[in-house]
C-alpha cells in the first residue's frame, strides 16, 4: 500500500527538474586534445513496471480507467484487456501475458514535471503494489558528431547502420530488439528537427536546448530488459566509440582491410571470429580517442542522481 504522506515526500523531492538545472558535464582537457570541449549528460530515457493488480482492486481499477479524465481509452473490454494511454501521451498501460491481473506501465521519466510525476503514481502505481521494472533505458548526450567515429561492442552482436542523404550514418543498432540489450546511436538533432515539421510546439528542456543549439547532438542510448535492468550501471563498459587513423598501419594489406571495414560496415560480416576480433583490435590502436572511458565516468559520476531517478518510482 502506497503512503500518501511519503508519496507528497517523493512528489516534492523528485528527481526530473534538480539535474535539468545544471550544465551538462564538460570532459576536462586532461583527457587529451581529443576530448577538448566535449560534454556529456546522462539520463534515464525510458521506464517500464510490470506488476500484479490484486483482483480486490481490478473493479476499481477498470472503473478508474474508464471514468478519470487521466485516460484516453484504446481498448475497454474488461479489466485484462485494458489498454490505456494517459491524456497527455506520457504514459501507456496495458494488461500483458497470461498471468491474469499482469499490467505493464510505460512511461518517460525525463519529459514528466511533479504533478504528471504524482498522477502516474495516484492512477496507476498504487494498484500494483509489487511490480518491478522490465525495461529501462539510459541514454547520454554528446557535443560530437558521432558520424566521424567507429562504433563497435566487445561482444560480437549484429550491427546495423542507417545513412542519410549525405551517405553518413544518422543511426546505428547494435543487438536486436528482442535481445536484454540493444544499443541506438542517433542524431539526435536531426530527430528533433524533423519532428519539428510535424509539431510546432515541440518542447526541448534547457539542457537539450544547449546542445540543440550547438553543432552537433547526438545520442547513445541503451535499452535494458528482464535481468540485466539490475546492471544498468554497467551499461557502456563494452561500447567503444573511436576514431582511428589508418594511414598509421604499416603493412599495405592490414592498412587497405581496416579502411574497406571502416567504410563499408557490411564487411565484417565475411570476416571470420579471430580475423574480426584482430582488425577491432587493430583499430583500437590506431586511435588517438576512444568514448568509451567518458561514458563509464559519465555514469560514475551522474550514479547517484540516476539512482535516486529510480528509487523516486519505488513507492511500495
Amino acid at each position: 500500500m502506497v503512503d500518501i504522506n511519503e508519496l507528497d515526500k517523493k512528489i516534492l523531492t523528485a528527481p526530473t527538474n534538480r539535474r535539468s538545472d545544471r550544465h551538462s558535464m564538460q570532459v576536462f582537457e586532461k583527457m587529451g586534445d581529443g576530448y577538448k570541449g566535449l560534454e556529456v549528460y546522462p539520463r534515464v530515457d525510458m521506464l517500464t513496471v510490470v506488476g500484479t493488480v490484486p483482483t480486490k482492486k481490478l473493479k476499481k481499477f477498470e472503473t478508474l480507467v474508464n471514468t478519470n479524465a487521466y485516460f484516453n481509452v484504446l481498448d475497454g473490454g474488461g479489466p485484462q484487456a485494458i489498454k490505456a494511454k494517459s491524456v497527455d501521451d506520457k504514459v501507456f498501460i496495458e494488461f500483458v501475458g497470461l498471468r491474469k491481473n499482469q499490467l505493464r506501465a510505460q512511461f518517460n521519466p525525463n519529459k514528466m514535471n511533479r504533478e504528471e510525476r504524482r498522477n502516474l503514481i495516484e492512477n496507476v502505481m498504487k494498484f500494483i503494489p509489487e511490480y518491478h521494472f522490465s525495461r529501462l533505458d539510459l541514454a547520454i548526450d554528446l557535443n560530437v558528431n558521432l558520424s566521424e567515429y567507429f562504433i563497435y561492442s566487445d561482444v560480437a552482436t549484429k550491427t546495423t547502420v542507417h545513412s542519410g542523404l549525405t551517405g553518413q550514418m544518422e543511426t546505428k543498432y547494435i543487438g536486436t530488439r528482442s535481445s536484454d540489450k540493444f544499443i541506438r546511436i542517433y542524431n539526435k538533432k536531426q530527430e528533433v528537427n524533423d519532428k519539428q515539421d510535424f509539431k510546432d510546439d515541440f518542447f526541448l528542456s534547457e539542457v537539450d536546448q544547449k546542445f540543440y543549439d550547438g553543432q552537433h547532438w547526438w545520442r547513445v542510448e541503451v535499452e535494458l530488459k528482464r535481468s540485466r535492468t539490475d546492471d544498468w550501471k554497467h551499461s557502456f563498459d563494452q561500447l567503444h566509440l573511436v576514431k582511428p587513423n589508418w594511414k598509421n598501419i604499416e603493412k599495405n594489406t592490414d592498412r587497405a582491410m581496416v579502411f574497406m571495414l571502416l567504410n563499408d560496415n557490411t564487411e565484417w560480416a565475411n570476416l571470420e571470429y579471430r580475423t574480426r576480433k584482430k582488425y577491432k583490435k587493430m583499430i583500437s590502436e590506431i586511435s588517438d580517442v576512444d568514448l568509451n572511458e567518458v561514458l563509464k565516468e559519465v555514469v560514475r559520476v551522474y550514479e547517484k542522481d540516476l539512482q535516486d531517478e529510480l528509487n523516486y518510482w519505488i513507492v511500495l
